[in-house]
């Protein structure tokens, strides 16, 4: 039997459904180890991960561990050593949005947490996730969820808005 040693994915594809129709053993494990060949060409989960993604990572772990702080984007495009125009490039090439936005959204996605849980009222969360009133937790929240806070408590529980 000729091995058949295919240069690209769309070949050892191709090969793969060939092989898989004949009735013949040796064919079928052909097609089989052909088959392990093309998910050689899917990477890693670790590969998948881009470069700009390693370059903002520092800045990324210290606005999830500092959500509630008031945080500068110097001090984030120091961590990362880039400039403030470099790191909001980065954020928006593999976030789709800036710093300070991944941070209120953040923020939100934690504020949800607690309000499904019915861990603090409304006043409270907004003071602990840092936010400067209760109205600017609201409008934000608002903003990103498409309901208040309220309403979004008073929905979870299978209430009518």
């Amino acid at each position: 039997m000729k091995i058949i040693v295919p240069e690209t994915a769309e070949e050892i594809f191709k090969t793969v459904v060939t092989l898989f129709g004949s009735k013949n053993h040796k064919k079928y494990f052909a097609a089989l180890a052909s088959l392990y060949t093309l998910c050689s060409y899917i990477p890693e989960k670790e590969e998948a991960v881009s470069d700009a993604t390693e370059k903002i990572r520092p800045a990324v772990k210290y606005i999830e561990a500092h959500c509630t702080e008031k945080i500068e984007l110097q001090k984030l495009a120091d961590m990362c050593f880039m400039s403030k125009s470099q790191l909001g490039r980065c954020f928006k090439s593999q976030y789709n949005t800036t710093p300070i936005s991944y941070k209120n959204r953040f923020r939100i996605e934690k504020s949800k947490q607690m309000l499904l849980y019915d861990v603090l009222n409304t006043a409270q969360i907004a003071e602990k996730m840092g936010f400067d009133s209760v109205y600017s937790f609201s409008k934000i929240f608002k903003q990103y969820v498409g309901l208040t806070p309220t309403k979004f408590s008073k929905n979870k529980n299978g209430l009518s808005i």
